[in-house]
């Protein structure tokens, strides 16, 4: 999971604000970041760790130019620049893609390869046009999965999104530039308020004369991911026009409606299961109290491929608030179950510290398959619910839960709010786009 970013700006230096830009996607991957300008003269422009801690002040001399591009990650930041027929040119980029079976196929025609970036992937296919524009036509022809991409060269910068419009892209303006990110709130944080959805398979051009589009790559139908809006992006984003957190408070009051649940409170899962347990909160009247202290410096325990690295980040992440949990019967929300081990971590340390019942509302509907548009599950027997043979009481057990529900993928899609036939449920149906 990852995130890009990108910007020019008029009359100034572009490296503060896209640096800012792109700290506002660090919940997308913190392990590393990129950035390159149009002037730059740096040669390590991937680092590891968070933007801010990786690119200091002292780099802005060494980042200069009106025109930036960056990009976060769970894992290497996708960044690569490349030298071609026409010309110089970076590429960030967002996604997953078919990179392993294009790279055999370009090695065997002579290709080689300096990095195991997808980013290189990619770019090599654009490089094969008569120019930009054609280049990305070129690629999408041969390119199977999910991306959104950035690209800066000489005349600016381009950018791109999957003909699905699997991941979110945005792009903005404002007086004194132009902006793009894969989600909203690093444009609005930085008053690039006047933005839009990027068109699923729309190509478009910024420089100093604004943003125009410059080709399309057509598709049948559009495949919004709903994880987007169950867990991946801030609860501030809006994707598609829908903001994040309505769509998980009206999920939480689908969670609530029929529940028969006799409980003495409610409370979340910082901080993706707070919307979810607002809308549960409102529609079934049982009182809300925090459970858990949030320790605000660790990052997403979802995101970390290493499964030692994910248990520590768990383990790290939220500590138990006696005075709401004791002699208490409780109900938990969450945003998703994947594989467990943080659902039964927490019910252990709330049954420890005196909780009477712990029974747990889980804001998505099962995931029952990997995605192939993500890095991080890669296996049908990493998920709970496949290893439980679907069976929802079985879970439970599984979790010594006192009782576990989960929201309907119908009651999941209105709350969205959008058609079905419109979204990527891949997920939760095992059915993917392509």
């Amino acid at each position: 999971m990852g995130g890009i970013s990108g910007v020019y700006l008029h009359n100034k230096e572009c490296f503060d604000t896209l640096i800012q830009l792109t700290f506002h996607l660090q919940h997308r991957g913190a392990e590393s970041a990129a950035i390159d300008t149009s002037a730059a003269v740096a040669k390590e422009k991937i680092r590891p760790d968070e933007v801010k801690k990786g690119f200091s002040e002292e780099d802005r001399n060494h980042f200069k130019g009106k025109y930036g591009v960056g990009s976060v990650s769970g894992g290497t930041a996708e960044f690569v620049n490349l030298y071609s027929s026409m010309g110089e040119f970076s590429i960030v980029f967002d996604g997953q893609i078919n990179s392993r079976g294009l790279k055999k196929e370009l090695m065997s025609s002579g290709e080689s390869f300096s990095t195991r970036q997808d980013a290189e992937v990619l770019g090599r296919l654009i490089s094969k046009g008569d120019d930009i524009v054609d280049g990305i036509k070129k690629m999408n022809e041969r390119v199977k999965g999910s991306y959104s991409l950035g690209i800066l060269n000489n005349d600016g910068l381009y950018l791109t999104r999957d003909p699905y419009g699997i991941p979110p892209l945005v792009v903005g303006k404002k007086e004194g530039g132009y902006a793009f990110a894969s989600e909203s709130p690093s444009l609005t944080e930085l008053d690039f308020e006047d933005f839009r959805d990027v068109k699923p398979g729309e190509i478009l051009k910024i420089n100093e004369d604004g943003i125009k589009q410059v080709g399309m790559n057509e598709s049948e139908r559009h495949a919004h991911c709903a994880f987007e809006w169950g867990y991946t992006s801030r609860p501030d984003s809006i994707i598609e026009g829908i903001e994040v957190m309505q769509v998980r408070r009206r999920a939480g009051k689908h969670l609530a409606v029929n529940d028969d649940l006799e409980a003495d409170r409610v409370g979340s899962v910082p901080m993706s299961g707070r919307g979810y347990t607002e809308g549960y909160q409102e529609e079934s009247g049982l009182p809300q109290q925090s459970y858990f202290y949030l320790n605000r410096w660790s990052g997403r325990s979802y995101i970390p491929k290493d499964s030692e690295i994910r248990e520590q980040k768990a383990s790290e992440k939220l500590s138990p608030i006696q005075g709401s949990i004791r002699d208490k019967r409780l109900v938990v929300v969450d945003d998703s179950i994947v594989r467990g081990n943080q659902m039964l971590r927490l019910r252990n340390v709330l049954k420890g510290k005196g909780a009477k019942e712990v029974h747990a509302r889980i804001g998505c509907p099962p995931l029952r398959a990997p995605c192939p548009y993500t890095s991080t599950t890669k296996k049908y027997s990493d998920l709970i619910f496949n290893r439980s043979n679907g069976n929802i009481e079985e879970i439970a057990r599984e979790l010594n839960l006192n009782s576990l529900k989960y929201n309907k993928i119908d009651d999941f899609v209105k709350a969205i709010g959008l058609p079905k036939e419109e979204l990527c449920l891949g997920c939760f149906m095992d059915e993917y786009p392509t």
